[in-house]
This record gives structure tokens, sequence and C-alpha cells, in this order.
């Protein structure tokens, strides 16, 4: 099995070749899905995000984390340190349940 990355900034073609690569019946795995799920579904993540960013009560308000990241670099890291191990731990999950497959392809938007 070969696990392979799909990646860029936006606006590069990503979309289009995930779609192409699933309509011949790749599976193709958004990373990007997977970081957003560790903000919303993830009770650890969404626990220590909002101690990490004393966040009220409730859904993460991902325009203002959003806000706050992206003016700090070091609150940047935090939340990277926050969600990155969900991901790869998802990631990691995803090419097991599938190793029978022969190829398995990750979708990543990378912010540059």
């Amino acid at each position: 099995m070969k696990v392979l990355g799909i990646t860029g900034s936006i606006a590069t073609g990503k979309s289009t070749v995930t779609n192409y690569l699933k309509q011949r019946g790749y599976l193709v795995v958004d990373s990007d899905k997977l970081a957003y799920d560790a903000l919303t579904i993830d009770e650890v993540c969404i626990k220590q995000t909002k101690n990490r960013f004393d966040l009220p009560a409730g859904p993460i308000d991902r325009k203002a984390l959003g806000r706050i990241i992206f003016n700090d670099k070091q609150a940047k890291k935090d939340l990277e340190a926050i969600i990155h191990p969900y991901v790869i731990k998802k990631m990691q999950e995803i090419i097991v349940l599938n190793q029978h497959l022969d190829l398995i392809f990750f979708r990543y938007t990378a912010i540059i």
C-alpha cells in the first residue's frame, strides 16, 4: 500500500484532483476535515482549546479563534499542538482500516 499526499495552498487544484481520484474509486481523506473534527467533536481537543484560549462554554467560535492564532505565533503553535495529535491518530486509524487498498490519498491545504 502507498499513502500519498495532495497538498497546496488555496485554489491550486486540490479539489479537482480529489474529485478525479474519488470518481475512479480511490480513498481520499481530507485532513482539513479531520482538523475541523478535532474542534467540533473531539471532547479532549475541545476542552484543551477552550482552556488554553479561555473560550466560553458552547461550540468553539472558529472565527474568534482564528483571529487569535493568526496574530500570535505562539498561540498558533499551541493550537497545532492540540489538534495535530488527533489528526495524526485519525490518519493512522484510517491507514490501518484500509491497508487492503493499493493507494490512499490524504488531502491537506497548506497555509502559506
